[in-house]
């Protein structure tokens, strides 16, 4: 899955120490950007809005929170400013044409010294979410599941109504919607039957055994074969151990259980 770090940037060096960001200003047109291993992506940026170069960010240090993926001082340094109440900034990421989605986190700060600086931003269009920049060290904006339109993923940024002087902004990240593993199966398992199990969206392929723990926290494991579409989605069938005639046997599982089938 690719991500990206963009970074509204005039003349400041991020070490890129963790990940790779992409520096951005005000005016670019058709850049290409790469992922967070600094690994070449189709993807491309158009922007459109002013830069102000050392911004005021005394206190601010998002190391902790939602905001934690700003991992270095020189991300914070410059940024993007927006202005208007009325006329948008934008950051333009042309991403490939297809059925893709995209999770966009959003980060923007300032000193607190500075007020009540409150961004409004959206995405393709979309509800409008708001940002208070004013001393915010751990508070992002997050779309998710975002679908591209014709390959773009538009985002719009102004000053919120009511708000006075330059609202600053400094980070986006951009990455490929990846949904959450979904895993049923075909029957109740029971000693010596048989079952399927479906999986999909899967980000890679399962492999054998399962595990299967009951409430009391026993826990069994059962081979299984599994059939993948390579596409993050498939089956995976076995067979229950069956209850021994005599003696004991070292797992018994009571009542509901969790099925885990790992990649």
């Amino acid at each position: 899955m690719t991500t990206v770090y963009l970074n509204a940037n005039s003349d400041e060096t991020p070490a890129n120490t963790s990940v790779q960001w992409n520096n951005i200003g005000g005016s670019e047109s058709g850049t290409a950007l790469v992922d967070s291993a600094n690994d070449a992506t189709t993807w491309t940026v158009n922007t459109s809005f002013p830069v102000w170069n050392n911004v005021d960010i005394t206190g601010i240090s998002p190391t902790t929170g939602d905001a934690a993926w700003i991992d270095e001082t020189a991300v914070l340094q410059d940024g993007g400013y927006a202005t208007s109440q009325v006329t948008y900034e934008t950051i333009t990421v042309n991403v490939p044409d297809d059925a893709t989605a995209y999770n966009i986190d959003f980060f923007g700060a300032v000193n607190a010294a500075s007020g009540n600086r409150t961004l409004e931003v959206r995405v393709n269009g979309g509800t409008a979410q708001t940002l208070i920049t004013g001393g915010n060290s751990s508070n992002i904006l997050s779309f998710s599941n975002v679908a591209n339109n014709s390959g773009v993923l538009l985002i719009e940024i102004r000053r919120a109504a009511g708000i006075s002087g330059n609202s600053y902004f400094q980070a986006v990240r951009v990455a490929e919607f990846a949904p959450a593993p979904s895993l049923s199966i075909d029957t109740t398992l029971e000693p010596g039957g048989a079952f399927v199990l479906t999986y999909s969206d899967y980000p890679g392929v399962p492999v054998s055994p399962i595990t299967i723990i009951d409430a009391q926290g026993n826990e069994d494991t059962v081979a299984v074969t599994v059939s993948d579409n390579g596409d993050g989605s498939g089956t995976a069938s076995g067979t229950m151990p069956a209850l021994p005639s005599s003696g004991s046997e070292q797992s018994v599982l009571f009542g509901a259980v969790t099925v885990r089938l790992s990649v």
